[in-house]
């Protein structure tokens, strides 16, 4: 993470770019910006399933829904930058898969419907 006045910039892992912007203060700027943008480059780059990208991407439309999840957000972001179709069967297992994607959108949809 980089500092730059009252702003941070985290930068995506491996390409050195800006993947969400915060203040200081911890407010979200454009995050859901980057949530599409990252379905988009899995879709293009490692074959996401579309009914994965349907439903991350009704998230990224929600965002009054989704807006105090912040670190759950991220974390998809993360994991869609990690996704590997083939995720988990490497030597290292370093990949994110369909099945651990599936988990934290659950979460995230479990945690925007608590009242």
């Amino acid at each position: 993470m980089a500092s730059a006045g009252d702003k941070c910039y985290l930068y995506f892992p491996t390409d050195n770019k800006v993947m969400f912007l915060v203040t200081k203060r911890g407010r979200m700027l454009d995050i859901f910006n980057h949530l599409q943008q990252a379905v988009k480059r899995a879709q293009n780059e490692n074959e996401l399933p579309d009914y994965l990208a349907a439903r991350i991407l009704r998230i990224a439309e929600q965002q009054d829904r989704y807006q105090e999840l912040q670190a759950e957000v991220e974390r998809l972001i993360h994991q869609l930058a990690d996704y590997d179709t083939y995720g988990q069967t490497g030597y290292l297992g370093m990949g994110v898969n369909n099945v651990i994607l599936e988990k934290t959108i659950d979460r995230l949809e479990g945690q925007a419907a608590k009242p």
